[in-house]
């Protein structure tokens, strides 16, 4: 038996070891990857002054800093960037760790820097500068963020949650990079990526909340004409982890469905089907029901993808549908129905519960967090290709929104910018803008999955974190016992209670006047405050000409800035059930945009005083926007109140210009001949 010497009490511990204790606290992930990393011979650390080392790469006859001082160096370094405004400070590459401990001391509290992200991609020489500076405070602060050693593919959905956390993408046009050229010189190519993924990402996260609030309010009008289906038809909630480590497949609409399709014959006893609207009329045609198939899009063209069936075929095929769908969508389909909830705060508002899944863009994606949410385990992908075939095939055969209803070349798809990206098969294929949303979506719900995702698309673009295996192989392994799915769904189902509807529509009624309410409180308050704004505009506007008008308005400044924004805050506390969950997926993405530019403004003035006063100034466009926004919000509820009373659903003016924007002119014309 070996006995490890006893630690003297006097025994001082290291840098490293002092820095490792607590990262392994704060990212025991990173500390264990360092702790696995052994620092090659050819990377000499050498002293220069009595508080400063430097580094030098013997394969590479490259010192790091220059030799002579490396905190001079550091410092004239940093000193040359452009860190104007740097609400975001990416660091590409730290060295030694002089880079951020100069930065931290001399540039986060002039430039008011409110996060920091380190990249650095060699975990060696980050294992060095652990040995060399204490970190601790760093790896402690939650406005700092470390990604060591990462995969550049990997990098996406890692910055997707760093740009999420504290609601960082409003600052994405604050946003600067900060390096030490020597870390360029390393490894150019990987910061490079770096920042264009970081960028991707921010923007990608932006996208969640939205691009309009009209297409928002036609969601929740459509929402609220679909009462009715909302309380009379059971909730996704009953399923939630009835199918735990129970295999899945998500059958989607790529071209590459045709070559396997055939496969799923015989399987639906031993695994859960899940197809987006898309795939059901091709897999009826081969003879195969999926259990269940997902519709998340509020366009109405969507009804030709169900249009035209009879009860007995969709017999026990559930229609999951998010209430968003437009109502006459409901009205097609013949069979069974699901109410599956996005994450959406309207349906919190609503006060019913049917079960609320994470879902971003398409209806498959939608399908791979249906079976997340079922508990299942692996899921498999077939005809997710999200990408054109070789021959420029866009869909399945039998896609209904093809040019002629059987041809599978879309014009929607085909006339789109062409992006060449990995393949699962192919090294590149060809894919489209709007595809790329949704690969970006599967790539973050991949990561986020716990169990195995295995794409079995024979062709098509290539998921991170998929096992890429052929269809027949992923059956012969993870596909093997019968535990008949439907029987499982329809025992499930079976426990949901139907309430009494007249009940269900009084309280929405009692819920509709409440918010009404609330909305009337908020314009009021917005408008004294907008009064507020105006009445201090002209001495603001003077001051940005005039120096002398700056000199006698400064002393006002901060606390201009501070009261309008505190009253924002403070009147949406109070409110803050209505603003929360009936109005902030209305106004957010205009929100979004106007606070991107509020914290972009002090890029464009020299002068940080002039900069505040545009910033106090832009709170002007931020009353004018929301007053309107609620205002046709308040509209919605009234229409959703008069329904509630007639019994009666029409659509608004705001729905139909919704879907006339959406559509080609000849299309509109077909499904909206009224109009």
């Amino acid at each position: 038996m070996k006995i490890k010497p006893k630690k003297q009490k006097n025994e001082k511990k290291t840098l490293y070891q002092k820095n490792l204790e607590v990262l392994k606290k704060t990212d025991g992930v990173l500390a264990k990857k360092l702790e696995e990393t052994i620092i090659p011979e050819s990377y000499k650390v050498f002293s220069v002054e009595q508080f400063s080392k430097n580094i030098l790469f013997q394969d590479k006859g490259f010192e790091y800093y220059n030799n002579q001082n490396p905190l001079y160096d550091t410092k004239k370094e940093i000193d040359s960037l452009d860190t104007k405004n740097a609400q975001i400070a990416i660091f590409l590459g730290i060295g030694l760790g002089y880079e951020l401990f100069y930065y931290n001391q001399n540039i986060v509290q002039r430039e008011k820097t409110k996060f920091v992200c380190v990249i650095e991609r060699d975990v060696q020489l980050f294992k060095i500068a652990l040995y060399i500076n204490d970190f601790t405070p760093f790896f402690i602060s939650p406005k700092v963020s470390f990604f060591v050693g990462e995969d550049s593919d990997q990098l996406f959905t890692k910055f997707v949650k760093f740009m999420g956390d504290n609601q960082k993408f409003v600052l994405s046009k604050a946003i600067k990079a900060v390096y030490h050229s020597s870390s360029l010189k390393l490894n150019k190519d990987y910061y490079i990526k770096a920042l264009k993924v970081f960028k991707e990402a921010a923007i990608n996260k932006i996208m969640d909340f939205g691009n309009s609030p009209s297409d928002s309010l036609v969601g929740i009008e459509n929402m609220l004409s679909n009462l009715d289906e909302i309380i009379n038809n059971p909730g996704i909630i009953l399923l939630k982890n009835k199918f735990k480590g129970k295999p899945a497949i998500v059958a989607a609409t790529g071209p590459s469905l045709d070559k396997n399709k055939h496969l799923l014959k015989g399987l639906e006893e031993k695994a859960l089907i899940v197809a987006p609207e898309a795939s059901l009329k091709p897999l009826l045609k081969s003879g195969i029901k999926p259990h269940l198939i997902t519709s998340l899009e509020r366009v109405l063209p969507v009804i030709d993808l169900i249009k035209n069936l009879n009860k007995k075929e969709v017999e026990d095929v559930y229609f999951a549908a998010a209430p968003v769908i437009d109502r006459e969508v409901y009205k097609e389909y013949p069979g069974k129905k699901l109410i599956v909830y996005r994450n959406l705060d309207h349906f919190k508002w609503l006060g019913i519960d049917k079960g609320i899944l994470d879902i971003k863009i398409t209806a498959g994606n939608m399908a791979f967090k249906v079976c997340e949410y079922l508990g299942c385990d692996p899921i498999i992908l077939i005809g997710q290709d999200l990408a054109n075939s070789e021959d420029g095939i866009t869909h399945a055969k039998g896609f209904a929104l093809s040019e002629d209803g059987s041809a599978s070349k879309a014009e929607k798809y085909r006339n789109e910018t062409q992006i060449r990206v990995k393949g699962n098969i192919d090294e590149l294929v060809t894919t489209t803008p709007t595809w790329l949303k949704a690969i970006n979506a599967y790539r973050r719900d991949v990561d986020d999955y716990k169990g195995r995702c295995v794409n079995s698309t024979e062709g098509g673009a290539y998921i991170e974190g998929t096992e890429v295996i052929p269809f027949q192989e992923a059956i012969e392994k993870y596909v093997k016992d019968e535990y008949h799915p439907m029987s499982l769904i329809k025992k499930n189902l079976h426990k949901f209670e139907r309430v009494d509807t007249d009940f269900e529509l009084k309280k929405i009624n009692n819920l509709i006047q409440s918010t009404k309410s609330d909305i009337d409180y908020l314009i009021e308050n917005h408008k004294k405050q907008l009064n507020k704004l105006n009445d201090n505009k002209q001495r603001l506007l003077k001051a940005m000409e005039e120096d002398k008008a700056m000199e006698m308005i400064k002393p006002e400044l901060n606390s201009l800035n501070q009261y309008f924004f505190q009253h924002k805050t403070e009147v949406n506390k109070e409110r803050n059930f209505t603003v929360q969950y009936y109005l902030a997926h209305v106004f957010q993405s205009v929100n979004i945009q106007n606070m991107i530019t509020y914290y972009d403004i002090p890029n464009h003035y020299d002068d940080p005083d002039r900069a505040k006063i545009a910033q106090i100034l832009w709170n002007e466009k931020w009353y004018v926007d929301m007053i309107n926004i609620i205002t046709i919000a308040k509209e919605s509820l009234v229409r959703a109140e008069e329904m509630l009373k007639s019994g009666k659903w029409e659509r608004s003016n705001l729905n139909v210009e919704f879907h006339r924007g959406q559509m080609e002119p000849s299309e509109f014309k077909r499904l909206f001949p009224e109009y």
